[in-house]
């Protein structure tokens, strides 16, 4: 997602799920990189951790105007460019917001929702939505760039690119393991022991 924001000359991205592992790794790597993250969440006590890991903005897209603030701020970074984990409704609501010639990548569908009700004139303004898939952008490296990148990878794992593990439970707690992930998922991972 990194070189891809680079190459298109993004300055400020927007993302959703911002709350996630993903996402929280996702500021980070923008942070360190200088390029401004506008981070969408469900929860305000998640707010502060987001913005103690370098986000620039978090907002609350439960909010009554959520979606005021979205497009005063989107404008303001130049925000081009939109990560979305949730897809349906959602994706399209922030699609609204975004500046002429943003970019939404959609990669996930958290919703549940897989129909995105979009109109001609949600697109004028060379606004464009694809899907974003990992595969698709691994498959175009070459050999050397693979293992430059898997390098990366590995010497970020205990910083940058950290995950935050809320529970372990063994094997046989299976049951109890997916009841924690679902209820305490944002808190950090649940992982199972062998």
């Amino acid at each position: 997602m990194l070189k891809e924001v680079q190459k298109e000359g993004h300055k400020a991205v927007v993302q959703s799920a911002a709350a996630s592992s993903l996402g929280k790794m996702f500021i980070r790597v923008f942070k360190e990189n200088g390029i401004k993250t506008i981070n969408l969440v469900r929860r305000d006590d998640v707010k502060e951790e987001l913005l103690s890991l370098g986000a620039d903005y978090v907002l609350n897209t439960t909010d009554p105007d959520f979606e005021a603030k979205l497009g005063e701020i989107a404008k303001k970074e130049h925000a081009t460019k939109f990560y979305d984990a949730i897809c349906g409704e959602f994706t399209v609501k922030v699609l609204r917001k975004l500046p002429f010639g943003s970019v939404v990548n959609v990669y996930g569908g958290l919703s549940g929702d897989i129909n995105l009700p979009i109109t001609l004139t949600d697109l004028f303004g060379g606004k464009t939505i694809s899907g974003f898939m990992l595969q698709a952008h691994h498959g175009k490296l070459t050999l050397e760039e693979k293992i430059k990148l898997a390098e990366q990878i590995q010497s970020s794992l205990k910083t940058t690119l950290k995950s935050n593990v809320a529970q372990a439970f063994s094997l046989e707690e299976f049951e109890k393991a997916i009841e924690h992930s679902f209820r305490f998922g944002s808190t950090g991972k649940t992982i199972l022991k062998f």
